[in-house]
């Protein structure tokens, strides 16, 4: 099969597939997008999807979120014809990854490494709060990808060229080689300056009064700083999730819309539990996994924008404070 274009998610995971998945197929181009963003894509039919929504007329589709195995039947296509792998897995990278080995595709051995280096950032699956922050290759590559005010074609260029080095070296290298290492000591600088913007702008909303929900509010700032919110946990490490609120930026001009994201913290594995990706995505504005997921709020005025939002967040408010009604996880 002869790849054009792969669509990819612009994250650790996106890249990490694409990286994987050029190892077979060879693809001309990269092009790193997000969900919300596919609709807009020209997606063609020598074109790949990687965790990311169906799209029409793509060649072939790998995805694991859930929540998109059923959209092809929506379109007329039997979700059985169309080449590639969907299944529930920590990653979109496990997914390629199995479907070379149920193929007989043979793959170099450091995809392993790297495979399992995703699924603990993707499903964020870490013991404790001390193996999350500590510095491994996987998180030199995964902090390596955001840099304040960096141009999206600059940060999509650095997408493809790591995609590049993924596949041919093994993770520790790749994290060695001195673009990845001086994009990571860059973040890591700014990180430390962040953490003091996190403790600013956090807040628990009097209406969620077992405090399960950490508010994060970044809209009320001119820039969107590049920091990870899960370090949030350090000071308020008993929540159940962190709701981040985000300004969305046109020209450097701040609009009426906000993205919305939402994490469970990986500490409270006995905490309340909500599936966010469908959650969003019956709602139509966004997606993602049970415990980590995003959406966009578009409107046409801030008050618009500030009346949706609260609406949004209060329904959040009740969904993390409502009593289970069995031990099980439950969806929205």
């Amino acid at each position: 099969m002869s790849i054009e274009v792969v669509y990819t998610h612009d994250d650790f995971d996106g890249i990490g597939s694409a990286a994987i998945f050029a190892h077979h197929f060879r693809p001309a181009e990269f092009r790193f997008t997000s969900p919300k963003r596919l609709a807009d894509e020209p997606v063609g039919e020598r074109d790949a999807v990687l965790d990311l929504p169906f799209a029409r007329r793509c060649a072939v589709w790998f995805d694991h979120h859930e929540q998109n195995f059923d959209e092809p039947g929506f379109h007329g296509v039997d979700p059985a014809s169309l080449p590639g792998l969907r299944q529930p897995a920590p990653s979109c990278a496990r997914v390629i990854l199995n479907w070379y080995q149920a193929e007989g595709i043979s793959y170099p051995d450091h995809f392993t490494e790297l495979v399992d280096a995703i699924d603990q950032f993707d499903a964020m699956s870490f013991a404790d709060l001390d193996a999350w922050l500590q510095v491994t290759p996987g998180r030199v590559v995964n902090e390596s990808l955001v840099l304040p005010n960096e141009p999206p074609r600059d940060r999509f260029r650095y997408y493809a060229f790591l995609a590049g080095l993924l596949e041919q070296r093994p993770l520790a290298a790749c994290a060695a080689e001195p673009t990845v290492a001086a994009r990571y000591r860059e973040h890591s600088r700014l990180s430390e300056q962040y953490r003091d913007v996190l403790r600013k702008i956090s807040r628990f909303d009097p209406r969620d009064q077992n405090r399960r929900l950490l508010l994060l509010d970044f809209t009320g700032l001119k820039f969107q700083p590049a920091v990870d919110k899960k370090l949030a946990l350090i000071d308020h490490p008993s929540v159940d999730y962190i709701l981040s609120v985000y300004p969305v930026f046109e020209n450097k001009v701040k609009t009426n819309a906000v993205t919305i994201s939402i994490g469970r913290n990986f500490l409270r594995p006995d905490g309340r539990r909500v599936d966010w990706g469908e959650f969003f995505a019956q709602k139509n504005i966004g997606g993602g996994h049970p415990d980590a997921a995003g959406a966009r709020l578009d409107a046409r005025s801030k008050p618009e924008r500030d009346r949706l939002l609260e609406e949004l967040v209060q329904e959040i408010i009740r969904l993390v404070n409502e009593p289970p009604e069995t031990g099980d996880a439950e969806g929205a």
